[in-house]
């Protein structure tokens, strides 16, 4: 079965990065828990990335409080 070149760097990346998570050297030794590990890594890592850009973005950010609010009446 033939894969696109994107297909087949997209299962590179996956597997580098269990192999950087998981620290067992044989695929006998891979168990449930070892991929369980491997997913909450990578949530772990999602987690970090998201706080760090809200950050960023959060200090590139002024709050300008406005001068002026509208004033609304009911039953004018």
């Amino acid at each position: 079965m033939s894969r696109t070149p994107a297909t087949h760097s997209a299962y590179t990346l996956a597997l580098r990065n269990f192999v950087v998570s998981c620290s067992k050297i044989y695929l006998e030794e891979i168990d449930r828990l070892d991929l369980l590990q491997h997913a909450t890594y990578k949530l772990r890592d999602v987690a970090d990335l998201y706080q760090e850009a809200k950050k960023c973005t959060l200090g590139a950010l002024t709050y300008r409080r406005p001068e002026h609010r509208p004033q609304f009446r009911l039953g004018t």
